[in-house]
């Protein structure tokens, strides 16, 4: 949701040397986006403490009961807002939904546009976005139906392995324990992959699947001192208990 103030015509634009031939939210395409523009308000006029501290005298074009309305109007629609995006409220959803006029918004206070969101192109992001709608357990089922649909469709090993850094970094372990199986079975040969796989198993606690794949890593490479020195520690425990 964006929300902004009485906007300025192209003429005060250009005297004001801005650049009109570039929208970030015209490029904003994948998402569906809710523009609200609120004729009362100034930028200042977002802020609370311009409503509490100012004077009537403050305000010219719009007194600053109207202007108070229309704060009380953003207010509303970024609850409804947050309430449908981070609740699933279907009630939220419905309001921002609904023209102003049908949520008894006055007349000339605000022109909503809603945009719905283009389709992602078959290709990575798409990738990630089934990811996060069915769960990183189906990464390589995905990927599957993914390049079924797009046979140009293909992730790259470091795309796979900072993809799945990047999620053992945030703690998120099971996710980047599949992100790192699927790039070990995309790529059996790679030691790297394994030894990636070791380290999550590891981080998640799992001392029997890290010791396997600590094992896989050095099969694939001898030389992986790294993997040799964590596993020798994971046998060495767990000989222990």
């Amino acid at each position: 949701m964006y929300v902004s103030r009485t906007p300025d015509t192209i003429p005060q634009l250009n005297r004001k040397g801005i650049d009109t031939s570039f929208s970030l939210l015209n490029e904003a395409k994948y998402s569906d986006l809710y523009m609200l523009t609120m004729y009362p308000m100034t930028h200042l006029d977002f802020t609370s403490k311009r409503r509490r501290q100012s004077l009537d005298s403050d305000f010219t074009e719009f007194s600053k009961v109207e202007v108070s309305r229309a704060y009380n109007w953003v207010v509303r629609y970024v609850y409804q807002f947050l309430n449908a995006y981070l609740k699933q409220d279907a009630g939220g959803l419905a309001f921002i939904n609904n023209t102003p006029a049908k949520n008894a918004v006055p007349q000339h206070m605000m022109v909503a546009e809603i945009r719905r969101a283009d389709d992602l192109p078959l290709g990575r992001e798409s990738f990630a976005a089934e990811l996060a709608t069915r769960g990183f357990g189906h990464a390589y089922e995905v990927y599957q139906e993914t390049q079924n649909r797009n046979s140009n469709f293909k992730l790259s090993e470091q795309e796979l392995k900072m993809w799945g850094y990047g999620l053992l970094g945030l703690n998120l372990c099971n996710e980047a324990i599949e992100i790192f199986s699927l790039w070990a079975r995309l790529f059996p040969g790679n030691w790297d992959a394994s030894d990636s796989l070791a380290e999550a198993y590891e981080q998640n606690k799992d001392t029997a699947l890290a010791i396997k794949h600590y094992q896989r890593s050095l099969e694939l490479n001898p030389k992986n001192d790294n993997g040799r020195q964590h596993l020798k520690v994971l046998q060495a425990a767990a000989a222990t208990r």
